[in-house]
């Protein structure tokens, strides 16, 4: 990976809002407080394309601003 590839996103007050609401929202996965927090960033930037071995749990959530994520690898 080259340098400035990737940017380390601060997690701001809506997003923790959010994080909780897709936690009581997937409960019966169960999300943990980093993936909703992961969703929440994502859905902000209405990004689709999430790096992840997590193929589980972010595939079966659908975020706000599309049908769902596109998981790499």
């Amino acid at each position: 990976m080259s340098a400035g590839e990737f940017t380390v996103e601060p997690i701001e007050s809506d997003d923790i809002e959010r994080a909780a609401e897709v936690m009581e929202a997937y409960a019966d996965l169960p999300l943990g407080f980093v993936d909703a927090s992961l969703i929440a960033i994502a859905e902000r930037f209405e990004t689709l394309e999430l790096l992840t071995t997590d193929r589980r749990h972010f595939s079966a959530v659908r975020p706000r601003h599309a049908r769902g994520f596109h998981v790499v690898p």
